[in-house]
């Protein structure tokens, strides 16, 4: 079994699989090692960056800990132009934003989802414009103290 962090990862990547824009290239990575000349965009990657663990005031004899975790999605995109990057840019935070709350409790893993910002910059390194959008998510989920594969 695995971290209910690494679960929830896991689950994100199912979740935003095969959405319209970004198809089937959705990756659990921190970098996605794309061409240089965008022919493997749009994709996804998703990682999560900090976790805060509070333990559960309501019975400290259970040891409950209510963990939020930030989950980041970051769509990358190319274009022609930085119009039509800006768009595609948007279409997928539509896309990724309408797919996690259709789904925020993760296949029961979580207690829910926020979005609580979102980012939005170009790319070095392509040939043609590459624009990344990065979506954090808070997610809380639940522990038992000593158990963290295994999610309450």
């Amino acid at each position: 079994m695995s971290h209910v962090r690494k679960q929830i990862r896991d689950q994100a990547v199912t979740i935003l699989a095969g959405l319209a824009t970004t198809g089937a290239n959705v990756f659990a990575s921190r970098q996605y090692p794309f061409h240089k000349d965008g022919a493997d965009l749009p994709a996804l990657c998703i990682y999560s960056t900090a976790e805060e663990i509070q333990n559960s005031e309501e019975d400290a004899i259970s040891h409950i800990q209510v963990r939020d975790v930030l989950l980041v999605v970051e769509g990358y995109a190319y274009g022609t132009d930085f119009e039509t990057l800006d768009d595609t840019l948007d279409q997928i935070s539509s896309e990724v934003e309408t797919a996690i709350f259709a789904d925020q409790f993760f296949n029961g893993l979580a207690q829910g989802a926020d979005l609580s910002g979102v980012e939005i910059g170009l790319h070095d390194g392509a040939e043609r414009p590459v624009g990344v959008i990065t979506l954090i998510f808070r997610v809380t989920y639940l522990t038992k103290e000593g158990a963290p594969d295994a999610a309450l």
